[in-house]
């Protein structure tokens, strides 16, 4: 048996997740919320919008994490709601193409909750079906506070949600679109941005580009800065949390997402790097990093020596043995190894990294990482490759450095590209 990863190429051995619960369950949780009072008056505390795209190799994953949402189920307190695309086939419950569900208590082995809309056979990866997903949860279950989930392949600067079904191309869902669907989908909605966390259960999305991408989008951004096991988030131990939350707490968004860091089980490598990222803050990062480009840009003697830098900079998923990913890095090491070097001799590049570096610190909220070789992950990623290949790498045509809302700001693609031709 192999495990796959959130990214898109992974193949490697694991230990078996425990099995799922061999009988339905007829115990109701006070409280529970029965299908047909799905709509109810007023806001309640939560909302969590869970996009799950079953179209490729996490399917199984997918049923298995909604599953764990009904161990809980839909409550006065929390709605839990997802769209689920399983493509051609129906599975466990699930109907064949893309259906959006109120999510009510089951905890057998199979999906409970009945379908409140079926869309047919959908592109998961369009940034339509996303938005048309979120602004339709938004409205239909108002509350205080949303938690939204993309759950399905994801690679930072590469974007996430890759659909392997018929109408579509297979690529991964651009990252300029994917965070314009959020806000569109708040603006129809009414929502306010400081309202919404926004979580990734898929790869390497604790990232600059991300943080920089989802501006206006999210308060919070939550997600993991190298790979993330296939099992995912615990669904069930989140809805418990977002239940047992009381009214007196300050900031409930920042306190559910510190609940979710801490307490993510380890993969199945014993690992774990995920982390919360303030929104704001991440704007500033980006500010930084242009700093340091332009100086790497007005710099014609410490190419070199910055090359070099990056290449021993801690690099992230590590075993994708010479594929794309390995040329995600730690941004705040990228930056702290650059200030520290008496090989770099400008010091307006040694005194911009510096900054970027401290401007990580204060980005990262909070971060969790435990596992081998992981000394020097200090929550947020960047892509970071030293070829040109690996500026436009194969199998990612949607990868348009330009598009990007970090790139327009902070030319890090353009400086790199710089430091690759030296």
């Amino acid at each position: 048996m192999s495990e796959i990863k959130r990214t898109d190429n992974f193949n490697i051995k694991f230990t078996p997740p425990s099995s799922l619960p061999d009988k339905k369950s007829n115990e109701v949780l006070p409280h529970t919320v029965p299908q047909d009072k799905a709509e109810v008056a007023g806001k309640k505390d939560w909302t969590v919008l869970v996009y799950f795209d079953g179209q490729n190799d996490l399917r199984k994953y997918a049923v298995k994490n909604m599953l764990d949402m009904e161990k809980v189920g839909s409550t006065d307190k929390v709605n839990l709601v997802s769209q689920f695309d399983t493509g051609l086939r129906g599975t466990r419950g699930l109907p064949a193409g893309a259906s959006r569900f109120y999510v009510t208590k089951g905890g057998g082995e199979r999906i409970t909750s009945k379908p409140l809309e079926n869309l047919g056979q959908v592109d998961s990866a369009s940034p339509k079906i996303l938005k048309d997903f979120l602004a339709w949860g938004m409205k239909k279950f108002p509350a205080r506070n949303y938690l939204v989930i993309v759950n399905d392949h994801g690679g930072g600067a590469l974007g996430a949600i890759t659909d392997r079904g018929e109408e579509s191309d297979g690529q991964y869902m651009p990252l300029p679109p994917m965070a314009k669907a959020v806000r569109d989908a708040e603006a129809e909605a009414g929502v306010n941005k400081n309202n919404v966390m926004a979580g990734f259960d898929a790869c390497m999305m604790s990232a600059a580009e991300v943080g920089a991408e989802f501006k206006g989008a999210a308060k919070y951004i939550l997600g993991s800065e190298d790979s993330l096991g296939e099992n995912g988030f615990s669904y069930d131990d989140i809805a418990k949390k977002l239940n047992s939350t009381g009214t007196d707490v300050k900031d409930p968004l920042r306190d559910a997402g510190e609940y979710i860091v801490k307490n993510q089980p380890l993969d199945s490598y014993n690992t774990v790097t995920l982390s919360l990222i303030d929104e704001k803050a991440a704007g500033r990062l980006t500010h930084a990093v242009g700093e340091l480009s332009k100086a790497i840009l007005n710099n014609t003697e410490d190419l070199k020596v910055l090359k070099e830098t990056i290449r021993k900079s801690q690099r992230l998923d590590q075993v994708e043995n010479g594929k794309v990913y390995v040329n995600f890095r730690d941004l705040a090491d990228i930056s702290k190894n650059i200030a520290k070097n008496s090989n770099v001799k400008d010091e307006k590049i040694k005194e911009a990294a510096a900054r970027v570096e401290k401007a990580v610190i204060d980005a990262v909220i909070y971060e969790r990482h435990e596992g081998q070789n992981l000394d020097e992950v200090h929550g947020m990623n960047i892509y970071a490759p030293l070829t040109e290949k690996g500026l436009h790498p194969r199998g990612y045509e949607s990868f348009k450095p330009s598009a990007l809302e970090f790139e327009k700001e902070s030319s890090w693609f353009k400086a790199l590209k710089r430091v690759i031709e030296s």
